[in-house]
């Protein structure tokens, strides 16, 4: 382990020994690659993805090796933004003229409170220092478009992984910078640089214009991994490169043309029309925005 150490990165491996163990296969997704891709932001937070059929098997590995289960029907990661509520004081009071916390204006500001909300959750704070949740997803609701964690393994397309220990591939580690290779620690796989981006963009045109605004959980991490210019193992499929290099332009040259927001409205659509994005799978919108 690098000595700039990440937050999420040992809870993260021991997860992975634990479902390794268990013979249960799974990917980190997140903001974990990231960290290691790119910048890490320490958020702490473990984001694990399984088959459907293993999340209920995953789970229970999870409690019984001393993970906590949370069953709170008001617990703010049952919300799609979970940043802190404001206090009653605050209620009604312009943006501009609200009081916060370091804490609170860093929470209103983090690129990670908007999110899909898991299919199960654990609190990590008691446990690990500087960590805040472990998220369980179901394969379907984020990575069912790239060939990982099929139902019949024989379809993985193994060349798409990654392992957080891989000194060869990985970038060192940097201050404002990548957390480095997490050498020393069981190593956690993650999707390659370049179907992780493709599953970011797909996901951030399935959830374009959210009612609740979550396809801005996605849209920071890309946005992040743009801002650092992140290295693709490979070119990403053309549709998709089309949004990558307009966000390009725009945020890293400063070509105010080049929104990538219109483009990726109309590629959206596209998919949607080509069955790659599929109605049962589309969230509640806001129209306006939409048609902006």
């Amino acid at each position: 382990m690098s000595e700039l150490a990440c937050p999420g990165a040992q809870p993260a491996a021991e997860v992975a020994e634990i479902l390794d163990t268990a013979g249960i296969s799974y990917l980190s997704f997140g903001w974990l690659p990231v960290a290691l891709l790119a910048l890490d932001l320490k958020y702490g937070e473990v984001e694990i993805v399984v088959r459907d059929r293993d999340l209920v098997a995953a789970r229970e590995e999870l409690v019984n090796n001393g993970f906590r289960l949370c069953e709170k029907p008001d617990c703010r990661e049952l919300l799609d933004n979970r940043s802190p509520p404001l206090q009653d004081s605050q209620r009604g009071v312009p943006f501009e003229d609200q009081v916060f916390t370091v804490a609170e204006f860093i929470a209103f500001r983090a690129r990670n409170k908007y999110h899909l909300i898991a299919a199960a959750h654990f609190h990590l704070e008691t446990q690990y220092d500087n960590c805040t949740v472990l998220s369980l997803y179901k394969k379907s609701s984020i990575l069912r478009w790239i060939p990982v964690l099929e139902d019949d393994p024989r379809n993985d397309e193994a060349g798409l992984i990654w392992r957080s220990d891989d000194d060869a591939r990985l970038p060192p580690a940097r201050v404002d910078g990548p957390s480095g290779p997490w050498t020393g620690l069981h190593a956690v796989r993650f999707l390659n640089p370049a179907s992780f981006c493709e599953a970011l963009l797909l996901l951030s045109c399935r959830d374009y214009c959210h009612i609740r605004a979550r396809e801005f959980s996605w849209r920071g991490m890309w946005e992040t991994l743009i801002e650092n210019q992140v290295r693709l193992n490979r070119p990403l499929r053309p549709d998709l490169k089309l949004i990558w290099d307009a966000a390009e332009a725009y945020f890293i040259h400063n070509d105010r043309s080049k929104a990538p927001a219109p483009l990726m409205s109309r590629i959206r659509r596209q998919l949607i029309a080509n069955g790659v994005i599929v109605p049962a799978e589309i969230p509640e919108v806001v129209e306006w925005w939409m048609h902006q």
